[in-house]
């Protein structure tokens, strides 16, 4: 194979020139990859688990896009080759956790990760593969959105752990993020269980000094370990067995916990009141503790939640009389404290989510953990008069709630043809027509244009119109909007029950060439792995007819005439299945490579004595390129706009040209 990428026009492009200007990854794959111990450098966190996982030893990676976490594989394709690393953007995280855990299995160092939500797709095989364990070692990451800010919900991944009976880590920086990795691939080698490391995003977004390991040397060879009692288990007694044996492991692990440098006890013995916290909530702590002099707390930094360190969890309770538990997310923490202070007999009052001391919901700061500790203290602290709450209520107010696209996103387009093409058919008012979209920029680019209804998760739309249709809803025209990276992760299933079940509706298919709403990552469609091999791509249409949809037209967005015939041809349909495809290579990564190839992107202006002032360019289509002066007329800020000449065909008084090269 050649190590070339190429866009949907089918230009070829260097992959250098791919990582360069899409990922703009090597330099700080290169700052990743530096042969220099000891050397402290600034990094992200999620740059620091590309290290860990190079210090670590991982030979093998995978991962499907989702912030806050997903910057890492990235890092690590760039440098593959080097340190002879497989790295894989998966189909889905099913798939790419069933990739990483066979390399475990075979004897290898592996990383699997994904978001939170995608916990919930690799649980069906994670669940079977703990029994059997592993043979090399392995570390699954879960990024936890703390405040669902690029999620569509808060979730707490450390459940899983208990869940399935995994060692469970959580590091409040980047510099343990990297110590974790490292640690966690070998403690998953000598208790032949995986490892669940919790990256938040204000771990994964977060920048500091790194202090650089020397790189392992010696790559080990997969060898196929058969043992049938491990991992071809078919219930009752070997199911049992099994999980008895997980217990074990966990009890060693239990012995382990309190030695690991990640937990540690801050205690003179005199205290009465003591804290007890873990992850990037330890920061505010720290921070609290060290602002005020609180020198007569104790406080537990936890870097492992499972399990818990118990002795050094014992030693703090045997000491203090009340203590306060200070962690994000679920009260996960502050209930296993309450379980070991109930066995314990201690009479020991524990604070924390549970007793109002701290909120379930959101992300932390000093200011709220200070509140709590005064209260909890009964000291009053110099804190700032502002309460959170309403600090809070201010700058959500103050952010947008939908998120307008970038200037010539291809999705916008395809929205407007759709919108037109839903009027043309008398199918445009709001009682008239019901659209669903799916996770990412599909979906932002619909909402951002008021026409998405209903949203849920990735590959969900297909299936939730088929839900609509099965309920009776038949005086609707239900269209069903998915990205190329959702549609191919979880949309085919849910097209093949539509044409199983002769389910009536339009499924539009937008194809911008990868994952733009997490990085760019290369999507199955794109024709490029995440090292940048080139390799076969999907085609849409190829599997849309080979699901029996009745009505298949792939389209180019820019050419908006043509897309809005085709979504009117398909929206004409007496019945059936219908799929328009709408490809059209991400504006950003179009944009990008073109300034680094010097090739200048045509301009466009307003004619302004043809401007009408209608303001359709701003009210129907909103490219943020365009906006209206003070004299009415619309007018393009030339910084903005990318050249895609859109704008063009939606102006109804044809004012908006090209300009002369």
């Amino acid at each position: 194979m050649n190590r070339v990428a190429k866009d949907l026009t089918g230009e070829v492009i260097d992959n250098q020139l791919l990582l360069r200007t899409v990922l703009n990854e090597p330099t700080r794959a290169l700052r990743v990859a530096v042969d220099a111990p000891g050397t402290r450098v600034a990094m992200s966190g999620d740059a620091a688990i590309a290290r860990g996982l190079l210090e670590g030893g991982a030979q093998i990676v995978t991962s499907y896009p989702g912030a806050p976490a997903c910057h890492y594989p990235d890092l690590l394709a760039a440098v593959a080759d080097k340190f002879g690393i497989y790295v894989e953007w998966s189909i889905n995280e099913k798939v790419g956790f069933e990739v990483a855990s066979t390399g475990a299995m075979a004897g290898l160092r592996t990383c699997y990760g994904g978001k939170d939500l995608g916990m919930n797709v690799a649980s069906d095989s994670l669940l079977q593969f703990c029994y059997g364990g592993v043979e090399g070692g392995m570390v699954i990451i879960a990024a936890t959105d703390i405040g669902a800010y690029v999620s569509s919900g808060e979730f707490d991944c450390r459940f899983y752990a208990s869940m399935f009976r995994l060692v469970g880590l959580d590091p409040a920086g980047p510099q343990e993020a990297k110590e974790m990795v490292i640690a966690g691939l070998d403690i998953s080698h000598r208790l032949k269980l995986p490892v669940l490391l919790l990256i938040t995003n204000e771990v994964a977004w977060s920048h500091s000094p790194v202090t650089l390991g020397p790189l392992p040397q010696i790559r080990k060879t997969a060898n196929v370990v058969t043992d049938i009692g491990r991992w071809r288990v078919h219930g009752g007694g070997g199911i049992h067995a099994r999980k008895r044996w997980q217990e074990d492991q966990l009890k060693l692990m239990k012995e382990m916990a309190s030695d690991l440098p990640f937990n540690r006890l801050e205690m003179k013995g005199d205290e009465e009141l003591g804290i007890i916290t873990i992850g990037v909530a330890s920061n505010y702590v720290r921070e609290v503790k060290e602002a005020f002099g609180l020198t007569d707390i104790a406080v537990l930094k936890l870097g492992s939640f499972n399990p818990l360190p118990e002795k050094l969890v014992a030693k703090l309770l045997s000491q203090v009389k009340r203590v306060l538990v200070v962690e994000a997310m679920d009260p996960y923490v502050e209930t296993k404290i309450r379980e070991l202070v109930t066995l314990s007999g201690k009479q020991v009052e524990v604070r924390g989510k549970q007793t109002g001391d701290l909120p379930v919901v959101g992300t932390y700061s000093f200011h709220l953990v200070a509140e709590a500790v005064q209260e909890f203290t009964g000291r009053k602290l110099p804190v700032a008069a502002l309460d959170k709450r309403d600090l809070r209520k201010q700058i959500l107010d103050a952010v947008p709630i939908t998120r307008s696209p970038c200037p010539g996103c291809p999705h916008r387009a395809s929205y407007y043809a759709l919108k037109q093409a839903l009027r043309q058919t008398g199918k445009g008012g709001k009682e008239s027509s019901f659209i669903i979209a799916d996770t990412g920029c599909s979906s932002s680019a619909g909402s951002a244009m008021g026409m998405v209804n209903a949203k849920m998760n990735l590959g969900s739309s297909v299936a939730i119109m088929n839900g609509l249709r099965h309920s009776g809803v038949a005086d609707r025209e239900i269209v069903a909007v998915i990205g190329d990276s959702a549609f191919l992760h979880g949309g085919i299933p849910p097209l093949m029950d539509m044409t199983q079940h002769g389910v009536d509706g339009t499924v539009v298919v937008m194809d911008n060439a990868g994952n733009a709403a997490t990085g760019h990552q290369p999507s199955a469609s794109m024709g490029v792995t995440a090292q940048g091999w080139d390799t076969k791509a999907i085609n849409f249409a190829q599997i849309a007819k080979a699901c029996n949809v009745d009505f298949v037209k792939t389209v180019d967005p820019y050419a908006l005439k043509d897309a809005q015939a085709a979504m009117v041809e398909a929206l004409s349909k007496k019945g059936g299945q219908r799929m328009v495809v709408s490809s059209r290579e991400c504006a950003f990564s179009a944009i990008t490579r073109r300034k680094v190839e010097g090739v200048e992107p045509p301009l466009y202006y307003v004619n302004e004595e043809q401007c009408t002032g209608s303001k359709i360019c701003v009210t129907e289509f909103g490219c943020p390129a365009i906006y209206i002066k003070e004299n009415g007329k619309a007018s393009i800020d030339e910084m903005l706009c990318i050249g895609c000449g859109v704008c063009a065909e939606v102006c109804p008084s044809y004012a908006f040209r090209r300009a002369a090269a």
